[in-house]
């Protein structure tokens, strides 16, 4: 029998509406020239594009531009 133990795989924000959560990048031991290189390997090229964007402890990048099509944005309080 293979049972798989479930793992908490947390995404953290590290990018709200172009703002970089320092705080985040700092507790994974990370650089802003890490996270813009992670960015522009996925065609991203500038913060304020970015709605959101989250990182989990496997340094797996999430990101959600601002001008995905057919998406509504409600506002964000942070």
């Amino acid at each position: 029998m293979k049972i798989i133990k479930p793992t908490s795989m947390v995404a953290l924000p590290i990018i709200v509406e172009g703002t970089i959560y320092s705080d985040i990048l700092r507790d994974f031991k990370l650089s802003q020239t890490w996270l813009e290189e992670q960015l522009s390997n996925q065609g991203v090229n500038e913060l304020k594009n970015v709605f959101f964007a989250s990182i989990n402890r496997d340094l797996e990048l999430h990101v959600s531009l601002k001008d995905e099509h057919n998406v509504i944005i409600p506002q964000i309080k942070h």
